[in-house]
């Protein structure tokens, strides 16, 4: 069961799923809200002409709801997320068993935590944009003849700029004051830990390779005299689209 794509072809994989979610946004409020998640993936990889140092593509876009409560129970919240992830890799490893690729990619994520408790700040929104590093490897084996892969794709953003605007800042303020420069900062790995993963079991089934994941993300920092923490977790279902053909020109 061929995952890789071939030369000029794609491979992409759709599917949803369902886990937890926790944030703890003192922008917004002292307290921690959990609760569930709901989230749609689509993932796609493509191989151009085989040239050049990092010929195969890959995009990754993800929505995900979270509706959350606190520990009391006695307040609602809600959390909507946009991850838009794009690289360009070099395969690293190709034995026929494992592939393995590391590339640079741009990643952007967008989104809000709306928290009614609060009626000053009643939502925080969410921005970061950053270049990073992608690691994406397949493994393949058999279970009594029938081929099967896990797959695993690592993104870590590197350097970027974020939207943390300052404590007790209102956004009437910020547009009234004339201007948000003060509130965008630059993150690295040492002020603003950010992480993505998606793990994945693909098994051919019926003439079709049906998917069964796990993805996860990590947001925290300390940016704007706020902490902001923000914490996905959720299995996916879905399926995988193989070898679908692309116009190149």
């Amino acid at each position: 069961m061929e995952l890789l794509p071939v030369q000029n072809r794609s491979v992409s994989a759709f599917s949803l799923g369902i886990g937890s979610a926790a944030s703890l946004d003192t922008y917004l409020s002292p307290c921690e809200y959990s609760g569930a998640y709901l989230a749609c993936d689509y993932d796609c990889m493509s191989l151009g002409s085989g040239d050049g140092l990092f010929p195969y593509r890959h995009l990754y876009l993800n929505l995900g709801y979270g509706f959350l409560k606190n520990h009391s129970g006695s307040m609602n919240a809600s959390d909507v997320m946009v991850h838009a992830y794009g690289s360009w890799s070099h395969e690293l490893v190709s034995s026929g068993i494992w592939e393995s690729l590391l590339g640079i990619s741009a990643l952007g994520d967008l989104g809000a935590v709306m928290n009614m408790a609060n009626t000053n700040n009643p939502v925080n929104a969410k921005f970061q944009m950053s270049s990073g590093a992608t690691f994406d490897n397949i493994v393949h084996f058999r279970v009594k003849n029938r081929p099967m892969a896990v797959k695993g794709t690592l993104y870590l953003p590197l350097l970027g700029v974020s939207f943390a605007p300052d404590h007790d800042q209102f956004y009437w303020n910020m547009q009234a004051e004339g201007g948000l420069s003060g509130d965008f900062h630059i993150v690295t790995p040492f002020n603003a830990q950010t992480m993505s993963a998606q793990f994945a079991l693909d098994i051919p089934v019926c003439g079709r390779v049906v998917q069964i994941g796990y993805g996860m993300y990590l947001m925290r920092h300390r940016l704007g005299g706020n902490f902001s923490g923000l914490w996905h977790s959720y299995a996916t279902v879905g399926f995988v689209h193989r070898f679908e053909r692309l116009k190149w020109k």
